[in-house]
């Protein structure tokens, strides 16, 4: 988890270590699931600044996780494909035959093969 300087500057701005400390806060923060309300009130008052400041480190967080699955888009999809592909493997292994029949219907609709061929 990475360390949260509180805000000591007394109303002054905060520097560019401290904004990107904060934004890792709450990228960790929605990682485990914390509702936007939750990290705002908290985040303001950990660091000492208003809601409104806390949004925005909501806000930069959600734009540079947009960035990186966007940026990384093959790669997350193909690492996600790989795991269904070893849910559906275990499934069968352990008779365990819906979670493998939804693992595959997930990988087809992925790759977009679940819908029927039209004529036209």
């Amino acid at each position: 988890m990475a360390s949260v300087v509180p805000n000591n500057n007394h109303g002054k701005k905060a520097t560019k270590l401290e904004v990107a400390e904060r934004v890792a806060w709450v990228r960790e923060r929605m990682a485990e699931g914390w509702p936007s309300f939750k990290m705002v009130h908290e985040g303001a008052a950990l660091w000492g600044v208003s809601h409104r400041q806390a949004e925005d480190y909501l806000a930069k967080a959600r734009k540079e996780l947009v960035e990186f699955y966007n940026h990384n888009r093959d790669e997350f999809v193909a690492q996600r494909l790989q795991l269904l592909e070893l849910i559906a493997h275990k499934g069968v292994e352990t008779n365990q035959l819906s979670a493998s029949v939804g693992a595959v219907g997930m990988v087809l609709r992925v790759v977009g093969a679940d819908a029927p061929k039209t004529n036209g």
